[in-house]
């Protein structure tokens, strides 16, 4: 992780006493002794637990898939454990300074949530490509079993669809996301719906949008739904009062980390004609679609980094723009188109304004 942004969230008045402690234990592991991918993990591991607690968790849930994928080659070039934490820490400091953008969006879109904002960025930052194993299933099973099994991997995925408690992760997702997605033609409070739920058409095809990207092999729903089923269990442990502001905060980054995902973006635009993200309403899911778009973290996974320092921070001006210093002559001449057009698909799908919520791109990778 980048020292000097550490410390400038840790000077950052606005940063929760439970936050700062942590990041200062994290900074004094970089600090002491010769960093290695283990030390870091480690390290890194660390933090989240403490973060977790903060929540009312007993011990932190770190999506250590992601570490077994990157160990087993399956991860490709990206390191996605640190990549995580790195879009974490990125984002974090547009959350720092625009605080009010970010809890603006319970009012807009009538949730009423009682949420840390921090709390909702960690879990939706940390596990949005935990479902990215979905993308390798089939090698998988390939490597597993051989030659022969062919299905194998598509009845899996439909079996892990078809499962209960995914059933209802999609249930509520789904609703969520259609009543962020359009927060102005909302009339009451929403709430999550129960089994049997009268769906409506919009509910019904962004519902069918999560199922395509998963049967289709993309990691972006998949995440949400692996989060909500691993997570809802622990929470619905917990006392009544616990259980409403965990919940919120699962609710929040579940309906908002598949959007990073262009191939799910995609899956949404052929089963409702657009992708509309409102950064007003939708700031965890629009922030992650931003940072994710530009940084990058990539490793040999035996060992050999070849690190790639493309996005040196985000800036924050006035009034709520949120802006990408970038290091051009970072980027691998591979890597150039690729990041032009993800960027400029994630910006067809941003309904913003530089009145409210604003993220901007450099110049040259959406003129």
């Amino acid at each position: 992780m980048p020292i000097p942004l550490l410390k400038e969230i840790m000077d950052h008045a606005g940063c929760p006493k439970y936050l700062r402690t942590a990041i200062r234990s994290l900074n004094e592991s970089y600090l002491t002794g010769t960093i290695t991918d283990d030390s870091e993990h480690e390290a890194l591991s660390r933090f989240a637990s403490v973060i977790f607690r903060s929540m009312g968790f007993d011990k932190g849930s770190i999506p250590k898939v992601l570490r077994k994928l990157e160990k087993a080659g399956y991860g490709g070039r990206r390191d996605h454990f640190f990549h995580s934490f790195q879009n974490f820490f990125f984002g974090l400091l547009a959350v720092l300074f625009l605080p009010h953008r970010f809890d603006l969006c319970q009012t807009i879109a009538k949730l009423h949530f009682d949420v840390d904002r921090y709390h909702v960025w960690f879990v939706t930052a940390l596990w949005h490509d935990a479902g990215y194993g979905i993308a390798h299933f089939d090698d998988l099973a390939e490597d597993v079993f051989g030659g022969g099994v062919s299905d194998t991997a598509e009845h899996g995925r439909a079996e892990f669809l078809g499962s209960g408690i995914v059933q209802e992760a999609l249930l509520v997702i789904s609703s969520l996301m259609v009543r962020l997605m359009a927060p102005t033609r909302a009339r009451t409070q929403w709430l999550p719906p129960q089994t049997g739920h009268r769906r409506s058409s919009d509910h019904k095809k962004i519902a069918l949008a999560i199922q395509d990207s998963v049967l289709q092999q993309n990691h972006g729903a998949a995440s949400a739904l692996r989060l909500y089923a691993e997570f809802m269990p622990m929470i619905r442990r917990k006392s009544s009062e616990k259980q409403l502001f965990l919940k919120q905060i699962l609710y929040l980054s579940c309906g908002s980390a598949p959007f990073h995902d262009w191939a799910f973006r995609d899956c949404v635009r052929q089963r409702c004609g657009a992708c509309r993200i409102p950064t007003e309403a939708m700031p965890y899911a629009s922030l992650l679609a931003f940072v994710d778009s530009i940084q990058d973290d990539r490793r040999d996974p035996m060992g050999v980094y070849e690190e790639m320092s493309f996005l040196r921070r985000l800036s924050v001006s006035a009034p709520a723009v949120v802006s990408a210093e970038v290091d051009t002559a970072a980027l691998q001449p591979e890597a150039i188109l690729p990041k032009l057009v993800e960027a400029r698909d994630v910006l067809a799908s941003l309904e913003q304004s530089p009145d409210t919520l604003f993220f901007q791109y450099p110049h040259w990778m959406i003129a």
